[in-house]
């Protein structure tokens, strides 16, 4: 009898927990109603990188930041034929050199993401400053390079945006 007392009261708190259950993961607020575009241009020593989120929709969209992440919402890529550079990889460096002693990168969070209401027409811009010494330093010569912008927003990758192309000059060698 108390085998069976305890398989009914078993059954009732596992179908009570089913029944109950809420669904727990997290699901950013949509983009629709967004058009991304980015430019990119050299101001004396910098490569400067412009991407924009453009509100072209007739309502409010919601825009989440969370600067927890360490690393910029707008990357780039520059490219002249089989050859690349990736500011990704450019900022996980600088987040490196920033490492403690363990070689475990600290951040500093706000501990909760940042919520903002883009209203209808409104633009929010993201920029990204890199030395071009820093660009040409790794792995590139001076030259005519194309540029490919990538775009984080709401949790979601925006990929392949054309920035346009560049002129590097070549380092100075004095």
């Amino acid at each position: 009898m108390a085998y069976a007392v305890r398989t009914a009261a078993a059954l009732i708190s596992l179908t009570m927990l089913i029944g109950c259950h809420r669904r727990t993961y997290y699901t950013p607020p949509p983009i629709d109603g967004l058009h991304f575009d980015a430019r990119a241009s050299v101001v004396a020593d910098t490569l400067v990188i412009t991407g924009r989120a453009a509100n072209t929709s007739h309502r409010y969209v919601a825009i989440e930041f969370d600067r927890c992440g360490g690393l910029s919402d707008l990357s780039v890529q520059l490219m002249q034929g089989v050859r690349r550079w990736d500011s990704r990889i450019w900022e996980t460096e600088q987040l490196k050199a920033a490492a403690d002693s363990l070689g475990q990168i600290t951040q500093v969070c706000a501990g909760s993401v940042i919520e903002t209401q883009m209203k209808p027409g409104s633009v929010m811009p993201y920029m990204l400053r890199i030395p071009s010494a820093r660009i040409l330093g790794d792995s590139l010569g001076g030259g005519h390079y194309r540029v490919i912008a990538n775009l984080i927003i709401n949790g979601r990758i925006i990929k392949g945006l054309n920035a346009g192309e560049v002129e590097l000059p070549p380092p100075n060698t004095r």
